[in-house]
């Protein structure tokens, strides 16, 4: 899926690891491309990262069975 397309709470496969989406932002400056900032929280280590997501960037999108 596009990144224009996470929501708080999804789950994401990035960088090999599974992270879930604690905040996003959509950010359109200028005349510059848009992109989506995002806070990143691993499922493996609960650290926190933010990264920047171009808005056409391709997106992994986990789905995860729950108990």
């Amino acid at each position: 899926m596009k990144a224009n397309n996470l929501r708080r709470g999804f789950i994401v496969k990035f960088e090999g690891d599974l992270w879930r989406v604690f905040s996003v932002e959509h950010q359109t400056p200028g005349n510059l491309r848009a992109r989506v900032q995002t806070k990143l929280k691993s499922l493996r280590t609960a650290a926190m990262k933010d990264y920047r997501f171009r808005s056409e960037d391709e997106v992994e999108k986990a789905h995860l069975d729950q108990k």
